[in-house]
């Protein structure tokens, strides 16, 4: 059972890879990409303004982080949803079991960024633009680490609020509280934008500072000290969720039957 289980889930992440074809293909007409540093860039966003015209840019390549939601937002749920008292009857240590569950999530958001990039450089070397520029494994790695960790965040407030309600309506609030600092995240670029300076009003960049949204967004980082602080801004931001998600794992009602998918 476990080992089907896992075989399932390393069929989403090898999704991945062919989710990083699909996001790059439209971008191999385009002569501006010449080395995998560029194609690279697409997917880290380093090079996405912040105007509403760029919207339908950063949704196309948000894409596979959604699709990692859909599958990987009930990874720890579905303990609840099938015979989990006869589960935990065999795991008394329920914290125990939440942490070693979210070990395992952020083992497949590693895997599930790897090969991400994997699929996109596979398409730059496969058009012939397999140059390389400097900096380009430090840019992978940044990229691996703060974005594996955007999606354990992510997935894992999911996992944790589809206990207290279900996970379509968890799903569906935490898509809507992304819509909403996406959309925070456009607005001073789009109202706010210093053509002087080609760049946002310092009077409001604090809207961007504040968005939990704007620390996957490689356009900002510039500096290792940028780096550092999106990693720990997630890292309290995990911390915070897996606090909140033992003391429900340790009160919650077991759910005898899976009604969601039956």
């Amino acid at each position: 059972m476990k080992k089907s289980i896992s075989q399932g889930y390393l069929r989403y992440v090898f999704l991945a890879f062919i989710l990083g074809i699909l996001i790059s293909f439209g971008h191999v007409v385009n002569s501006y990409y010449k080395t995998i540093n560029d194609f690279v860039e697409i997917i880290d966003m380093r090079n996405e303004n912040i105007t509403y015209g760029f919207l339908y840019d950063l949704i196309m390549i948000n894409i596979p982080y959604i699709v990692f939601h859909i599958f990987f937002g009930t990874y720890i749920y579905r303990r609840f949803c099938s015979a989990s008292i006869y589960f935990f009857v065999r795991n008394v240590n329920r914290v125990k079991w939440f942490l070693s569950e979210i070990f395992k999530l952020y083992i497949y958001a590693v895997m599930y960024c790897l090969f991400y990039v994997m699929g996109n450089c596979f398409l730059s070397v496969f058009s012939f633009r397999y140059g390389v520029r400097s900096g380009l494994l430090f840019e992978v790695i940044m990229y691996v680490v703060i974005t594996s960790l955007y999606l354990l965040v992510t997935a894992l407030a999911i996992n944790v609020l589809a206990v207290l309600f279900d996970s379509n309506l968890a799903f569906v609030i935490c898509q809507f509280v992304y819509c909403f600092f996406l959309t925070f995240y456009l607005w001073p670029g789009t109202y706010h934008y210093d053509n002087e300076l080609e760049a946002i009003d310092p009077d409001y960049m604090w809207m961007i500072k504040c968005n939990p949204f704007s620390y996957i967004v490689f356009y900002y980082r510039k500096t290792m000290m940028d780096y550092v602080t999106s990693i720990m801004l997630y890292v309290c931001m995990l911390f915070i969720i897996i606090l909140a998600g033992m003391y429900i794992v340790k009160r919650h009602n077991f759910i005898v039957s899976n009604q969601e998918y039956e």
